[in-house]
């Protein structure tokens, strides 16, 4: 084995910088919130090749004086913080004083800044960790950050960079996140001379929603605005029409710091149940302002997350919130940007399948009374005659979502009945789920079960809910318990069930080509709009568009403004 010595200061340095800058994007994301720090109103970033060939930063912050620019080019140096104590309540982006350090160590770097106070600037010069230039330069009042040759001296580091095209995407990406943060201040981003990112400074929300994204998404979002004892959570959330495969369009904020949080993620994707397809991700702007005590954002060496010291009191407060803003908002979808999604079925269990279909009344179309005419166009799609427009009805999404509620509140009316094992079952769990189980005892046993446990990780159980008795237990445990362990409430169903509650309402349905009658339509209409969620069917598949009057005069050209764009 060989012998046991201390790094060398060069390697020491390389593995350091590697923390903090690993792509252009992580240098362009410290620079630019070292520019944020310094009270910029205005930050231009220039590159070239994505960053790859040279990244320049330029604002009109408040500089650095010459005496503290060779000093702010070394290692843990900063004005952010002096004591222990200041790392429990941090304000700032940065303050870790590593950024130009680290830059400097892998790249050729050329800082040039000037205050108020100097009558010319300053300007340094770092080639991979050795100081070359040191000389005044004339300049405005801010400061001027040229990164070239970036990982040119480190191959290794270098080969694993992507395409110019790739890198500018993370760019593009972080610089629209740090917009949305900080609203007061202008940006403007050129790759290879070209402007692709131009934001005017003291923009409200919605023109940075307009601006950075689409017009046509800023209609699709819905307003948030709270204020809770220690909590402010402002911003929008995307209606299931601007849901997306990606979550690009996910951006939390909090206390002007874009970070990521995966479990708020996850409980806001679980706010909207069976409105999206487990594919699809709703979009999210919050803005969460929350004392800097309240929160730990040194737990990652690039500060991309943050821990909560009162999570679980937060996440129940922004569940509420969400809830609350989807239960009040109107979630037709709207005949501009209709998307088809995929329908994904997962085999169902049969016996559960069963069991639902002897307890429950299927609810029939083919009922009573007579109505106004609803057209049937292909024997598919209703379309009933609005005040503003009409709407377009998908008959068999439509009766699918009446018969999964229907067959959903048989599920939990049916529940708490208990069906005693023949043969007394015999579960093995992983340690942590099995201390999980334990702990939450009086949960199980409130919907059905009853068991002991024979060791750290075995349990005999003696009952089992009835509409489980077909299930696999232990399978079914495992996913509660990983619920339990995500801090996310007990689902009211389990994946399993919800997929098979979903399958039974759709070969239940009514199919396309099925001809109704008028009496049908009316009633399946009826039926539609008694349910909790009318706007999409089990899988998360539209149900209902709605097509406004002002969306017919623009096919037809008869707006003044659409027909002389045309």
């Amino acid at each position: 084995m060989p012998k046991i010595q201390p790094l060398s200061p060069a390697v020491i340095a390389k593995i350091a910088a590697g923390q903090v800058v690993d792509r252009p994007v992580s240098v362009v994301k410290e620079l630019v919130e070292n520019s944020l720090d310094a009270a910029a109103h205005n930050i231009r970033i220039k590159l070239e090749d994505g960053g790859k060939t040279t990244i320049t930063v330029i604002d009109d912050g408040c500089g650095i004086t010459a005496d503290e620019l060779v000093v702010a080019t070394q290692s843990h140096t900063t004005s952010k913080i002096e004591t222990v104590a200041d790392l429990d309540a941090i304000n700032s982006l940065g303050f870790r004083g590593e950024a130009l350090w680290s830059i400097g160590q892998v790249a050729q770097l050329t800082v040039q800044s000037k205050t108020t106070r100097d009558q010319k600037g300053s300007s340094i010069t770092i080639d991979n960790g050795e100081v070359t230039v040191q000389k005044p330069v004339g300049m405005s009042v801010g400061t001027v950050v040229i990164v070239e040759n970036l990982f040119e001296k480190i191959p290794a580091r270098k080969k694993f960079l992507k395409s110019a095209k790739v890198e500018l995407q993370l760019i593009l990406q972080n610089i629209s996140e740090l917009a949305f943060a900080h609203p007061q201040v202008g940006f403007q981003l050129f790759n290879n001379q070209q402007l692709i990112i131009d934001v005017l400074p003291h923009a409200t929300m919605e023109d940075r929603v307009a601006s950075l994204l689409t017009q046509q998404l800023h209609e699709l979002f819905l307003p948030i605005n709270i204020e809770v004892s220690e909590y402010s959570v402002v911003g929008f959330l995307g209606t299931p029409q601007a849901a997306t495969t990606v979550t690009q369009q996910q951006l939390l904020i909090v206390n002007n710091r874009p970070v990521v949080h995966q479990k708020i993620a996850k409980l806001i994707k679980r706010a909207f149940k069976t409105l999206l397809p487990p594919s699809i991700n709703p979009p999210f702007i919050l803005y969460l302002t929350i004392k800097p005590e309240m929160i730990d954002i040194n737990v990652h060496p690039q500060k991309k997350e943050v821990r909560f010291t009162e999570e679980e009191i937060l996440l129940n407060v922004l569940k509420a919130l969400i809830q609350q803003t989807l239960e009040k908002a109107n979630l037709l979808f709207s005949f501009n940007a209709a998307d088809s999604l995929t329908l994904n079925d997962s085999k169902m269990d049969e016996g559960t399948a069963q069991l639902l279909r002897d307890a429950t009344k299927i609810w029939n179309v083919k009922k009573h009374f007579e109505d106004e005419p609803i057209l049937q166009i292909n024997t598919l799609y209703l379309v009933v005659t609005t005040k503003e427009g009409f709407l377009l009805v998908d008959q068999h999404a439509a009766h699918e979502r009446i018969l999964y509620e229907q067959f959903l509140s048989t599920f939990l009316e049916k529940k708490l009945s208990q069906q005693n094992i023949r043969q007394q079952l015999e579960v093995s769990l992983p340690l942590l789920e099995a201390e999980l189980l334990e702990e939450n005892k009086h949960i199980f046993e409130g919907v059905g079960f009853a068991f002991k446990r024979n060791s750290p990780q075995t349990f005999t159980f003696f009952t089992v809910p009835t509409l489980l008795q077909t299930r696999k237990i232990e399978e079914y445990l495992l996913e509660v318990l990983r619920d339990i362990i995500d801090q996310v409430e007990v689902a009211e169903l389990d994946l399993q069930s919800h997929r098979t509650i979903a399958y039974l309402a759709c070969r239940n349905a009514i199919k396309a080509g099925e001809v109704l009658t008028q009496t049908e339509r009316k009633n399946i209409v009826e039926e539609l709009f008694k349910t909790n969620s009318k706007y999409t069917c089990p899988h998360g598949r539209p149900v209902v568009i709605e097509v406004t009057k002002n969306d017919l005069e623009k096919l037809f050209y008869r707006i003044p403004a659409f027909r002389n764009e045309k």
